[in-house]
């Protein structure tokens, strides 16, 4: 599969078994994936009031778009991005 295509595949096999899928359009576009209770984050929630989420899925290393999950891993979410993307 392309990279370029994986996070929409991503977002559509988990929006399949998903209770509930929030977009979130502002400076960055994103994802809230709520399922049995547990919230999931696409890239993070840039909105001011961003609900708490228990995980923040990092698809591909971009420091331009890092900034909206930071806050919400510094409030005790699990930051969660593929191997070859991690740093360190």
């Amino acid at each position: 599969m392309q990279r370029s295509l994986f996070p929409l595949f991503l977002l559509f096999t988990c929006s399949v078994s998903a209770q509930k899928l929030e977009l979130v359009h502002d400076a960055i576009n994103g994802a809230i994936i709520e399922h049995q209770g547990s919230r999931l984050a696409v890239y993070g929630d840039p909105r001011k009031n961003a609900k708490s989420v228990e995980q923040v899925l990092f698809t591909h290393h971009r420091r331009d778009v890092i900034w909206a999950g930071r806050k919400l891993v510094v409030r005790g979410a699990k930051a969660v991005a593929p191997e070859k993307e991690q740093i360190g």
